[in-house]
């Protein structure tokens, strides 16, 4: 047993770590002297980066068990510290708590942050390091077998958290909704405790505190039911009546590919089904889901840059379906195209006054057009190049 204890010490002796305190200063202790160092309160480490074109996607976490924000560097992070905070038995999360330094066997200096540091309601200090399964290069395996080492060593729990059932974390995210002080309605809280205490389904705990729940909000005089927000998907003046087939055909065909980018899954996708790596949602930012689409596109035969995947995406998340079709299949040019509508009529009665006598050239129509305008005091251009010098432009002012 001493041999035991004496092998701990030199590990914790092997490792130091460096953090910030309070006031924002930086303190470098052996780790075998910070067993008891209430690092769920520290200071992150080294700062979260939010610029555009990262990989990762950071943020902030509303940690409703502490009332306080974590930071977080990746949508897998995200949900992991959402599940801690789901955790009953999880008092306190800090994230990027301390650098963790040592030296490898060849002696060069190595150090590495871990992602959160959770401690109990026993007590026991649990870190974290999240990373996908699937993307553990060797270098990093063995910093993770490190950090594991030295938590051993102080009496620390170590976990190497991986992906998440898919499930599970939907479930989680949506009740993390109602975690928030702003929530909480005592009477409320009081009768679904008592529903599913012990533990049961959501449709029988439902069914035991509906009709109860139900009586309390609508006797309530601060509560109305909200009208229903319009479904997404076409809005006023943005239709696909008289649209052709084809161009409908093309929208829906974008609206498939949209939806994957969005949320990881085609319309049509299978129940069960499990997102492509490149699309799934808990582990990609939007960004890296558009540039795998317009790459995936593009293998296929279709080119497209990721900004017009993007510019699709945005579209159809406004508009939906009808946001995705060609306009241009549904615009119709005026006869006239551009031109003033008073040149338009001085034509027209140009034309009129030639129809009988087929000597008339389009030089004549256009110079009795400016007779015409002229008389009515009209001052703007009339040239002799452009819409209305060739004999189709003048077939269609004349209707035929």
């Amino acid at each position: 047993m001493a041999g035991v204890t004496a092998a701990a010490d030199a590990a914790g002796e092997r490792f130091a770590v460096e953090f910030q305190v309070a006031d924002g200063s930086w303190q470098r202790e052996p780790l075998s002297s910070c067993h008891g160092t209430r690092f769920e309160e520290a200071l992150p480490a080294r700062p979260f980066r939010f610029e555009k074109g990262l990989r990762s996607f950071a943020g902030w976490w509303y940690f409703a068990t502490t009332g306080m924000h974590i930071g977080f560097e990746s949508w897998l992070e995200r949900d992991h510290l959402m599940l801690m905070d789901f955790d009953p038995a999880v008092r306190a999360v800090a994230s990027q708590p301390f650098w963790l330094c040592w030296r490898d066997e060849d002696g060069r200096s190595r150090r590495h942050a871990p992602d959160f540091f959770a401690r109990r309601h026993d007590g026991i200090a649990v870190v974290v390091d999240v990373r996908p399964d699937d993307r553990i290069p060797e270098r990093d395996a063995q910093t993770f077998a490190v950090t594991a080492e030295a938590c051993e060593a102080v009496g620390w729990e170590y976990r190497r958290a991986g992906d998440l059932d898919p499930v599970l974390a939907a479930n989680v995210r949506w009740l993390s909704r109602y975690r928030h002080r702003r929530c909480l309605v005592p009477e409320v809280a009081a009768v679904l405790l008592e529903a599913f205490a012990g533990g049961r389904g959501l449709a029988e705990g439902a069914e035991l505190a509906g009709d109860r729940l139900r009586a309390e909000l609508v006797t309530d005089p601060q509560f109305e039911f909200p009208a229903a927000a319009p479904p997404r998907g076409t809005r006023p003046g943005i239709g696909l009546e008289g649209l052709p087939a084809a161009a409908v055909q093309e929208a829906s065909w974008w609206e498939a590919h949209i939806a994957e980018v969005v949320y990881g899954l085609r319309p049509d996708a299978p129940a069960g089904t499990m997102p492509r790596p490149q699309y799934d949602p808990g582990r990609t930012s939007l960004t890296e889901r558009e540039r795998a689409k317009a790459a995936e596109l593009s293998a296929a035969g279709r080119p497209v840059p990721a900004s017009t995947v993007k510019h699709r995406r945005q579209r159809w998340e406004a508009h939906g379906l009808a946001g995705l079709v060609d306009r241009r299949a549904a615009r119709r040019m005026r006869p006239a195209g551009r031109a003033d509508d008073r040149v338009v009529d001085a034509m027209r009665q140009a034309i009129g006054e030639a129809e009988q006598a087929s000597s008339r050239t389009a030089g004549f129509i256009i110079w009795r057009a400016r007779e015409i305008l002229a008389g009515a005091g009209y001052d703007g251009a009339c040239r002799r190049t452009g819409r209305f010098t060739g004999c189709s432009a003048r077939c269609r002012m004349a209707g035929r």
